[in-house]
């Protein structure tokens, strides 16, 4: 009797909405493959220094292009350099720029997206405005004129990412907040007296979180083959630094005769692309209001 009280007791109990959306998404093995694929690269990115059997820049000409051994478990480059460790590190490179790439499209959406939605009328109009000129110019076509503009390297990127990469995420933001500035909380909050920056910020963002989860989450496999693309190309990480994409590319000359040399770190960007997009897709289910009951 004392059970069926304290169970009954418990189903009273109002249900987190977090706990539910982690419950929901334990349930979905690809989701938990992707996240078992996240933290595994993201372990490689942070104990880099420490994973890599040799120096990523160690020279020695007298063993290029050797095959898989013992001693280099993906064999040698061109100039002799272990493609294991340079992969390795070349992987801390990639997760480095796409989390901080991530973190300055994310913020600065996130802001304006606020504001949009909050305030409107010609605030909103004149942001909204923006947004499609740049929705009406190609995201990498863009990233790559500005590149070539102010030079090559990984600051320019950054910079590339911060003037088109929030658009995305400013839309999604607005949506979210015209459809929570109108709720009850709000106006509560109004009514009390509470800043307008605090409204935003204590109750409107903390409900519209999820899409901007989903968003950064999906959004970290895309700036990963943005800066994997651009150095394919010559234009994000310059030499003797590794990244995956230029080694993708450098690879491409020897391709007949060394093939483990471009495909290695090819595999590696698709699986961390496929582990962040079984990841979204996961929390994307997980995170949908319509599902809870």
């Amino acid at each position: 009797m004392a059970a069926k009280a304290k169970a009954l007791k418990e189903d009273r109990k109002p249900r987190s909405l977090w706990r539910i959306a982690w419950k929901r998404l334990s349930k979905n093995k690809l989701a938990l493959l992707g996240l078992g694929i996240v933290i595994f690269f993201v372990i490689i990115a942070l104990f880099a220094q420490y994973l890599t059997p040799y120096s990523w820049n160690a020279v020695d000409l007298s063993n290029a292009l050797q095959p898989p051994s013992w001693e280099h478990p993906l064999g040698t480059d061109e100039f002799g350099r272990d493609i294991l460790s340079r992969i390795i590190y070349g992987t801390k490179i990639s997760l480095q720029f796409a989390f901080f790439a991530q973190l300055i499209s994310i913020s600065l959406g996130t802001v304006l997206g606020l504001i949009a939605g909050f305030y409107g009328g010609w605030i909103d109009d004149l942001i909204m405005r923006i947004v499609e000129i740049l929705f009406a110019f190609p995201f990498l076509l863009f990233v790559i004129a500005v590149v070539s503009t102010l030079g090559t390297g990984i600051q320019n990127l950054y910079i590339a990412v911060a003037i088109i990469g929030w658009a995305g995420v400013s839309r999604i933001v607005r949506g979210q907040v015209l459809s929570l500035r109108e709720r009850d909380f709000v106006a509560s909050a109004q009514a009390i007296g509470a800043s307008t920056w605090r409204i935003l910020f204590r109750h409107i963002l903390p409900n519209a979180l999820s899409p901007i989860i989903i968003e950064t989450t999906i959004g970290m496999g895309g700036m990963i083959m943005l800066e994997a693309g651009l150095s394919f190309l010559g234009l994000g990480v310059q030499a003797p630094t590794p990244s995956l994409g230029s080694m993708v590319q450098a690879g491409l000359a020897y391709l007949r005769s060394c093939w483990w040399y471009p495909i290695a770190p090819g595999l590696v960007i698709m699986i961390i692309v496929f582990g962040f997009n079984l990841l979204g897709d996961g929390l994307r289910d997980a995170l949908d209001p319509r599902l809870y009951i």
